[in-house]
């Protein structure tokens, strides 16, 4: 997974978080812009790196790695990330996911499920739960072609959950 920040970078004063990836680390992401440092949950951050203005995972077959800034802490959330997958799995399927709100008790996640035969699932989970799984029409995916998610959780009884994926370079 490779994660870039548009050029230029936003203006943080607007956000309780954000990382244009401008420092280089062999081993974990290091300390965001805004929103502290990031850590590694379901292993070593060794599987992590950043450099040329990119945060990269690299992992074998059957791993996860989550990559969070544990000292945010905010119940609406909106994310958007640029990714892309530098190979095809090997066998099964590959997902890049956005855990939108987390606590003690529970989770949001969206993932977006790149599919061996080209197709994307967008899946919304609240912890193991699935409360969506949707196919997304007209895109497929290929290694080495970037991509831009963007998720929004709002309120509480009910919560709001939205995702949506498209190519970058493309209209949103």
């Amino acid at each position: 997974v490779t994660v870039t920040a548009p050029a230029g970078g936003p203006d943080l004063t607007a956000f309780t978080a954000a990382d244009d990836f401008g420092r280089s680390s062999s081993s974990g992401w290091g300390a965001s812009d805004k929103g502290g440092s990031w850590s590694a949950l379901y292993g070593a951050a060794s599987a992590a790196s950043v450099s040329g203005g990119v945060g990269r995972i690299s992992l074998p077959a059957g791993q996860t790695r989550n990559m969070a800034l544990s000292g945010v802490s905010v119940r609406d959330a909106q994310q958007m990330v640029r990714f892309s997958l530098s190979a095809a799995a090997s066998t099964g399927n590959s997902y890049v996911g956005l855990v939108s709100r987390q606590s003690s008790a529970n989770d949001y996640t969206i993932r977006a499920f790149m599919q061996s035969s080209g197709m994307v699932t967008l899946v919304a989970k609240a912890s193991s739960v699935t409360l969506t799984s949707t196919s997304v029409p007209g895109l497929t995916w290929a290694a080495g072609t970037d991509y831009m998610m963007k998720t929004e959780v709002t309120g509480s009884s009910p919560t709001t959950i939205r995702a949506k994926i498209w190519a970058a370079g493309a209209s949103e």
